[in-house]
């Protein structure tokens, strides 16, 4: 079994077990969700718990919408935000939990410009298998139509509960793009210029848990096995990138978010995908991971078995659906400062002349 740290709790039953883990973390609640899932799992959560719920807009957070929820909880005196939905939701709520003292204060603390405060505490209750924001300490905001980030211990949660249950009603392309993303985070932090030995380890295995149970959860929702190993392994990824970081993947999908409209799994995929000759013409970091794959022909049929992968899933029906844009456009968006970070990780690192090259990989990669 994936170990996960000692803050993750798993249940089978949220009704029963979620007021017996909240209440050692705070004694007045708000529950914070979307529309999407308020009549779904957030109605469990909610009778459980009797609390108010703030519902925030769908879709990943905005400076404007965090500082918005920060008055909020902060005009409610709750001293534990319980935030029950995807990594958007969860990230809108970690950081506005820290702002509940300076709302307005999200932009000078970007890309980790100044501290957080303690704020009010944090339960997350993840409904898709994916992002990993339950367990990390970055959280994904855009500002002035740009995607960027913050970073601060104090923003990783107080508590994550995986509740296998709450993900039985995802629909398929959310899911799919959640374990696609997943599935980036555990090869990118495994490979990355930052892994450790540990990391790479858990990165693997997270890698392998996902390409076996990633096809059975989305073509047999009521799989319980198969959604509780794909909640334990995006947990376990998200627990490798809070320590080793992204790359290439994300890289083209953070840039791809501010130019064109892509789910953000299908987008850091198609940049894992496009760039993966690219990276392992200069790196052997991949070594290993084919045989985590179950697959042979050692790190040259990596290739291979992505796309065996990616058929599995339905990936390329799934990103057909989406416009892409220009290699010009997207170099152009690669080379701002806020994709740098993961530029600078990845197992090859992307260079200010490579930008050009990754960008092209991925323009064509998107064309049927």
């Amino acid at each position: 079994m994936i170990p996960l740290p000692a803050f993750v709790r798993t249940t089978d039953s949220v009704a029963d077990d979620i007021g017996s883990l909240v209440r050692p973390v705070g004694r007045s609640p708000v529950i914070v969700t979307d529309s999407v899932l308020l009549a779904a799992c957030t109605a469990i959560v909610h009778e459980a718990l009797g609390c108010d719920v703030i519902i925030v807009p769908g879709g990943e957070p905005v400076v404007e919408t965090v500082g918005a929820l920060a008055r909020d909880i902060a005009g409610r005196d709750s001293d534990v935000v319980v935030a029950v939905g995807g990594g958007s939701v969860l990230d809108t709520a970690k950081l506005a939990a820290r702002l509940i003292t300076d709302p307005d204060g999200l932009v000078a603390r970007l890309r980790a410009a100044e501290p957080f405060a303690p704020g009010a505490a944090v339960v997350a209750l993840p409904t898709t298998a994916g992002s990993g924001a339950e367990v990390t300490r970055t959280a994904i905001v855009s500002h002035r139509g740009h995607k960027t980030w913050a970073w601060d211990e104090r923003l990783r949660p107080d508590l994550a509960i995986l509740a296998p249950e709450l993900t039985a009603t995802t629909p398929r392309p959310v899911a799919l793009a959640a374990g696609l993303d997943a599935f980036c985070h555990s090869v990118e932090a495994a490979t990355g210029q930052r892994a450790t030995t540990e990391m790479r380890a858990l990165g693997f295995e997270a890698a392998a848990s996902i390409h076996l149970q990633l096809a059975a959860s989305l073509d047999t929702p009521r799989n319980v096995a198969a959604r509780t190993e794909m909640m334990r392994a995006a947990c376990a990824a998200g627990v490798a990138i809070d320590h080793c970081g992204t790359g290439i993947g994300h890289a083209v999908g953070h840039a791809l978010a501010s130019i064109v409209t892509i789910p953000h799994g299908l987008a850091v995929m198609l940049g894992l995908r496009a760039g993966l000759e690219w990276t392992l013409d200069a790196s052997d970091t991949y070594e290993g991971l084919d045989a985590s794959l179950g697959t042979s022909g050692g790190v040259a049929g990596l290739a291979d078995a992505f796309d065996e992968f990616l058929a599995a899933v339905g990936f390329r029906d799934e990103l057909a659906r989406w416009s892409r844009p220009t290699a010009e456009a997207l170099a152009e968006e690669m080379r701002a400062e806020d994709h740098q970070p993961m530029c600078r990780n990845n197992a090859r690192p992307i260079g200010p002349g490579d930008i050009e090259t990754v960008a092209m990989s991925v323009v064509e990669a998107w064309m049927p």
